[in-house]
């Protein structure tokens, strides 16, 4: 392990990102079709296509990051395949691109880390769950994180710093609810790591905590509310927390995928108290279980892996910034924390590799509906394979996209929540129906979709 040694952390991290990331980046060209062709992600795919534009959903402005790739490949008139595979690269760019501007700009290689593990460590179905705003807004908090470390490594606060600011605290406040409590964790870690600054610390804290309670009195979404409804089963749970399904599926999830986030937890737990870092390990355990048991009791009755996942991911940034800070510096246990790190990552990019098999057996699902009867057509329900599907409110959008795709010619199909919803629809011939809409041809882009005006929806 002598090469270990000689190994700079800066040169580990960037080699292990550069890595990773671009392994992940042929995954989401294997496997763009599956990760675009998903619920929200086919949905807001299509919107960004309809309006020419982009597609902020609540006020969550953070995904321009995202939607400016298939954006400006549309309007490049680029083919569908080249739109929606840009799409699918785009989520891997943004993350490996703020990776190395924390890296290469910030020169912090331990939070360039943290974003690392945050992008594989737990990572399985969240992967083909593409445009889940957690995930891109908890990456653009730890860039901000980062900034605000940089920042407070220098002897005096530059003033441009207080005219960007609000940008990126506005910018997260509105990302997802979910942000507040890395902000919190991390702004009090720091608080831990630089003493002397506890009152700049405290300022951005209270700033972003004043911008989070004004959005939620004032400017709050019926999404947001809705989200956090489940918290009060708090208390009509109590004190049967550990026999809800929601628990009962975390453990599961843990002792089949999630094991290398308890493995590190433990690891990192033992040396902070070994190192006496008191503070720092109470701060850790109790966002880890805090939160957790927030998300866990919030979908008491239990909701699809592929679903929460998405959130549970938050749990990696609670055991990341300590074991990165603290056990990746420790310069005897350097050699093996290496080993441990690359092994961690290996084994999360062949789950990620192995979980493509749901996902492709999702799209090939989509294909039969779509290639097996009438253009367009309403089906019941019940003759959806929902365990295939996953989701199926967005039925309508992925086969739109994987017929075009594929064939040529669009595909419609949608089915009906509740007898005759669409009875009114039946003989016009020239509307797009969908459960989030009805759309004229005249509205859509002729490239990225074939209008047929002469066929009208079949019951099926």
């Amino acid at each position: 392990m002598h090469w270990i040694t000689k190994l700079s952390g800066r040169k580990f991290v960037l080699l292990a990102g550069v890595l990773t990331y671009s392994v992940l980046l042929i995954f989401a060209t294997i496997f763009y079709k599956e990760r675009v062709a998903m619920c929200d992600a086919a949905f807001q795919f299509f919107s960004i296509l309809k309006e020419d534009s982009f597609a902020i959903q609540i006020g969550r402005y953070g995904v321009v990051g995202t939607q400016i790739f298939p954006l400006l490949a549309s309007k490049l008139n680029l083919p569908l395949s080249v739109v929606s595979l840009s799409y699918s690269l785009s989520f891997i760019i943004f993350y490996f691109s703020v990776f190395l501007l924390v890296l290469v700009l910030f020169k912090n290689e331990k939070m360039a880390l943290v974003i690392l593990l945050f992008s594989t460590l737990m990572v399985r179905h969240s992967f083909y769950w593409v445009q889940c705003e957690f995930v891109q807004g908890a990456v653009f908090t730890l860039f901000y994180l980062a900034l605000m470390e940089w920042i407070l490594q220098k002897e005096k606060v530059p003033f441009w710093f207080f005219l960007v600011s609000p940008f990126f605290l506005i910018t997260i406040v509105y990302f997802y609810p979910l942000l507040l409590f890395i902000m919190l964790f991390g702004i009090l870690f720091m608080m831990l790591l630089y003493k002397q600054k506890i009152r700049f610390l405290s300022l951005i804290l209270v700033s972003y905590l004043v911008l989070f309670v004004v959005k939620l009195q004032f400017f709050n979404n019926f999404y947001d509310s809705k989200s956090m409804e489940g918290l009060e089963n708090i208390f009509t749970h109590f004190p049967n927390y550990f026999q809800l399904k929601s628990f009962q599926n975390f453990y599961t999830y843990l002792v089949h995928d999630y094991y290398l986030l308890a493995l590190l937890a433990i690891l990192t737990l033992i040396f902070l108290l070994y190192a006496k870092k008191i503070l720092h390990a109470v701060l850790m355990c109790s966002f880890l279980v805090g939160v957790w048991f927030v998300i866990t009791i919030n979908y008491a009755n239990g909701i699809p892996q592929f679903y929460i996942e998405s959130q549970y991911l938050i749990l990696v940034i609670f055991v990341g910034m300590p074991f990165s800070y603290f056990v990746m510096e420790h310069g005897i246990l350097r050699p093996y924390t290496v080993l441990v790190v690359s092994a961690a990552l290996i084994l999360s990019l062949l789950r990620i590799n192995a979980t493509g098999a749901i996902y492709k057996q999702r799209v090939q699902y989509i294909r039969e509906l779509s290639h097996t009867s009438q253009r367009k057509r309403i089906i019941p329900y019940e003759k959806l394979d929902n365990k295939k599907l996953l989701f199926t409110w967005g039925i309508s959008f992925e086969v739109w996209l994987i017929s075009t795709l594929e064939t040529g010619s669009t595909h419609s199909i949608i089915y009906e929540e509740s007898n005759q919803q669409f009875e009114s629809q039946l003989q016009n011939p020239s509307v797009f129906i969908t459960l989030m809409g009805m759309y004229p041809y005249k509205e859509l882009n002729g490239r990225y979709f074939t209008k047929d005006s002469s066929a009208v929806y079949s019951r099926y």
